[in-house]
C-alpha cells in the first residue's frame, strides 16, 4: 500500500510482475496469451504487468510511463507474430480510487 500512496510506480512494477508469476506458476490460472502480453509489455518498457480477471474473460494490466504507446504496439506485434487475434487495448491514466462520501 505504501508504494501506491507514495506514488512509487517504479516500486509497484516488480510487485505486479511477481503477482503475475505467482498466478501463473503457483496457482496455474494464467493462459498463454496473458503470459505473452506480460512478456511483450515488459520487453517494451513497461514498469510491470500482470493478468487480471482470469476465468472471467481475463485481461492484462501493464503499468507504463505516460505516452509509452510502444507497450501496446509490442503486444499487438507479438500476437500477430503468433497468428493470434489482435488484442484490444485501452490507454488509461491512474486516478484516485473509490471512496465513501458522507
Amino acid at each position: 500500500m505504501a508504494l501506491l500512496t507514495g506514488a512509487d510506480l517504479a516500486g509497484v512494477g516488480p510487485v505486479l510482475c511477481a503477482s503475475h508469476a505467482s498466478l501463473r506458476d503457483d496457482f496455474e490460472v494464467s493462459w498463454p496469451q496473458a503470459d505473452v502480453a506480460v512478456g511483450a509489455a515488459m520487453g517494451a518498457g513497461a514498469l510491470g504487468a500482470r493478468m487480471m480477471g482470469g476465468g472471467f474473460g481475463g485481461s492484462v494490466l501493464a503499468l507504463a510511463p505516460a505516452g509509452r504507446r510502444a507497450v501496446s504496439a509490442a503486444i499487438t506485434a507479438e500476437f500477430a507474430r503468433r497468428g493470434w487475434t489482435p488484442p484490444a487495448s485501452i490507454q488509461a491514466v491512474p486516478s484516485a480510487g473509490a471512496l465513501r462520501i458522507g
